[in-house]
């Protein structure tokens, strides 16, 4: 983040965006864990899933209009960095995913959910939180190792009975079974954010994880969600091309 980027008049919209990111966590948290458990790819979302999935991604849309953040900040820039990651992501996640049966439909409903976990998680939470560790050393870090461990939190379907049947062994503890599964997502979340503080961009996160829960055919809607977005960037007069990755 340069010094332009630096919160302007920001603690109210901090608070603001704190709380909301707060909220939106909190019902998250609750859906997830209420909802039956399903390991396949969504094909027809119900109207929450819709409504949960579009307020995901309200945060890049409001912030930039009404706070004066940079669309940029969340995520949405182009680089080398990026190219080498996105390809690299594609080629291995299309690789152990390639057996998942998936649809034109399901594609298109995971690229917009989990494109929009990342649009939250790691643009977002991730510039929210470099804007609120703003003068301690390295931001990016707190920021990185914070959203991971709220982005693991959330996944509270761990705890459904449905998960731990499918995934958990009767020969370990219900708690080792609930530990792993959030060691894994933790671990998961923290490498997605740091490819996005490298890279500048949540593009290969939203690679791997809509590709992950789907398959191959989720990628031509990621990459045409996260155009739009870079391309209103653009059209706000905002830099989205570096030479490199550089997080303050």
């Amino acid at each position: 983040m340069d010094e332009k980027s630096k919160p302007m008049n920001s603690r109210n919209w901090l608070f603001w965006a704190g709380l909301y990111a707060a909220i939106l966590l909190a019902i998250g948290g609750y859906l997830n864990y209420t909802e039956p458990y399903s390991s396949g790819p969504v094909t027809i979302p119900i109207l929450w899933q819709l409504i949960f999935w579009a307020s995901l991604y309200l945060p890049v849309i409001v912030l930039p209009i009404a706070a004066r953040w940079k669309v940029s900040d969340f995520g949405f820039a182009l680089s080398p960095n990026l190219t080498i990651a996105a390809l690299m992501v594609t080629l291995f996640c299309a690789t152990i995913t390639n057996a998942i049966a998936a649809t034109w439909g399901s594609g298109i409903m995971e690229a917009l959910a989990r494109t929009g976990e990342e649009v939250f998680f790691r643009g977002f939470l991730i510039t929210f939180f470099i804007r609120l560790f703003y003068n301690k050393r390295r931001p990016w870090l707190w920021a990185a190792i914070i959203s991971s461990i709220l982005f693991a939190l959330m996944h509270t379907q761990t705890f459904q009975q449905s998960y731990l049947s499918t995934y958990g062994s009767p020969y370990d503890p219900v708690i080792f079974t609930i530990i792993q599964r959030l060691l894994n997502v933790f671990g998961m979340g923290l490498v997605l954010a740091l490819l996005r503080v490298w890279t500048r961009s949540i593009l290969p996160g939203a690679i791997a994880h809509s590709i992950i829960s789907s398959n191959i055919l989720a990628l031509p809607f990621v990459l045409v969600i996260y155009g739009l977005i870079t391309f209103w960037a653009y059209r706000r007069g905002e830099q989205v091309t570096f030479s490199g990755a550089q997080e303050s």
